[in-house]
């Protein structure tokens, strides 16, 4: 069976994206607070030479530039800060703080230098401290603003959208070309539902910037939201095609992919942004939920694995893992890690029809009747629920219980052939022959091949 991995959702880390948007415009941003000329001229023609490369997105390669750029010139407050964000870039965020020190100790009014840092305090769980420093900013100077896209950025943490909008609002009445404000802003609609508007300030973000990798990113999430894959899939085509390290971009890619069913090149998304981020738990999810998909059980397993290694409270991958045993007939081991994931999560309902399931194949229907009806409690409209747990029962002869769950499950789905089929067997155990006749005659109708045998021999 293919159809109870936990549904893909395209992933919308918000606050990861958002704290990413400013970053991730391509334009970067004249600052008139870095009109700093060295008095060495062998420093200005280094580091005129080493941003070339830094602007590239060379972060490590960088490095050993601005070491000689500031030995040469130990005031270059402007080599410290991008030097820390190389070195941020490249994960050593603790060192990136100390640069960006050192860049507010030789220019205390440097105002990105302040951004940058309250990034790296954030990234090191110092929420105060990295709120502390967007004020700052503020004092120095009430209409930069990027502080507020900044800002903004911290309500998203917090789950205050509207407190977001507010601030994004005023980044961009302060200055209606900052691309990364309208980034952020169509981001938080994004999350909002507000499909069409995140679209125009997306658009607007592209307009302002036809480079931002992130911005085409999120537009393409929109438009799958609103049902427009083709448009979707040309905005994340795009999105990689400017940013070929853009892990989001190749992760929404492959969550598109999946749900049009094309899960080789799905897969082989999620194998990319598995080369750019090695520790993607996400990835290793879905590329398993995909090779799942694919019926390669095993290879499946291998990811539910690594996901598990990555994090070990990861419910929905105990859950996957054990649905991959059930169908390799594993069956305790799967009613094991059913066991993890409602240990972890009891309201995963997913996990509790899985072990249904699989009790149901060890012939302990009355057991899994109890989870399936756990499953019906966490998700009353669940059509395939009421189908299986009335198979169950027509498994133990309750055929009249039996023929309620299809019923039920017939009205929420009146489009599955399975259903209709056992709905019949159940009226014909009940003596219902018109109806049983009518039951098999609508299971053909809608394609199941085995529902004729039964017309043949009970409808004529």
């Amino acid at each position: 069976m293919k159809n109870f991995l936990r549904p893909l959702m395209l992933l919308l880390l918000f606050l990861g994206f958002a704290l990413q948007a400013n970053a991730q415009s391509s334009t970067p941003e004249k600052d008139p607070d870095e009109n700093y000329t060295s008095p060495s001229k062998e420093a200005n023609e280094l580091f005129e030479k080493t941003v070339i490369g830094y602007h590239n997105d060379q972060y490590k390669e960088s490095l050993p530039g601005f070491d000689k750029v500031i030995e040469l010139d130990p005031n270059h407050y402007i080599a410290y800060r991008k030097r820390g964000y190389a070195k941020n870039q490249t994960g050593d965020t603790n060192g990136a703080l100390e640069d960006v020190n050192k860049a507010l100790q030789l220019s205390p009014n440097y105002k990105k230098a302040y951004l940058n840092r309250s990034d790296y305090k954030l990234a090191l769980g110092d929420l105060q401290g990295a709120q502390e420093d967007l004020e700052k900013i503020l004092k120095i100077d009430p209409k930069y603003s990027n502080a507020y896209v900044y800002m903004g950025d911290f309500k998203i943490k917090s789950q205050d959208l509207k407190g977001a909008m507010v601030l994004y609002d005023k980044a961009i009445s302060l200055d209606p070309k900052n691309s990364s404000a309208f980034a952020s802003r169509g981001t938080c609609k994004l999350d909002l539902g507000q499909y069409k508007e995140a679209i125009k300030d997306l658009s607007s973000a592209i307009n302002l910037d036809p480079e931002y990798s992130y911005a085409y990113a999120m537009r393409g999430n929109s438009k799958f939201q609103l049902g427009d894959h083709s448009g979707a899939l040309l905005d994340f085509d795009k999105a990689v095609e400017v940013d070929p390290k853009n892990v989001v971009a190749y992760m929404e890619r492959a969550s598109v992919r999946y749900n049009k069913k094309e899960y080789l090149d799905a897969v082989k998304d999620y194998n990319k942004a598995i080369e750019l981020d090695p520790e993607n738990v996400e990835a290793y999810y879905f590329r398993g939920a995909a090779v799942h998909d694919m019926e390669d059980y095993s290879g499946a397993i291998i990811d539910f694995n690594k996901t598990i290694e990555l994090d070990p409270k990861h419910s929905d991958a105990y859950n996957a893992r054990g649905n991959c045993k059930r169908e390799l007939e594993d069956l305790n081991g799967a009613i094991l890690d059913f066991n993890k994931a409602l240990e972890l999560d009891a309201k995963n309902h997913y996990a509790y029809l899985n072990r249904g399931l699989a009790l149901a194949q060890k012939d302990l229907d009355s057991a899994a009747i109890v989870d399936y009806n756990k499953a019906l409690e966490l998700s009353p409209k669940n059509a395939f629920v009421y189908r299986i747990r009335g198979i169950s029962y027509g498994d133990m002869g309750d055929f009249k219980q039996a023929l309620q769950d299809l019923t039920t499950s017939a009205e929420i789905d009146p489009t599955d052939p399975t259903t209709f089929f056992y709905k019949g067997l159940a009226e014909s155990e009940l003596n219902k022959k018109k109806a049983a006749c009518t039951s098999f005659n609508k299971a053909k109708e809608l394609g199941d091949t085995d529902a004729q045998e039964l017309i043949d021999e009970m409808c004529k």
